[in-house]
């Protein structure tokens, strides 16, 4: 898993995504915040951001 900052330009989510993901489709993520499972369509995010 690797955490993601995931942001469609209005709310931005701290997230925990599968190394596997294609982040330019539709994708699981798992918000660290909320515990929430999140189904993230990639097309149509902002800005991605990696954190290490």
């Amino acid at each position: 898993m690797t955490r993601y900052l995931l942001s469609d330009g209005k709310r931005t989510r701290d997230t925990l995504v599968d190394d596997a993901a294609d982040l330019r489709g539709v994708f699981l993520a798992i918000d660290i915040d909320t515990s929430e499972e999140l189904r993230v369509r990639g097309w149509l995010l902002v800005d991605v951001v990696e954190v290490r």
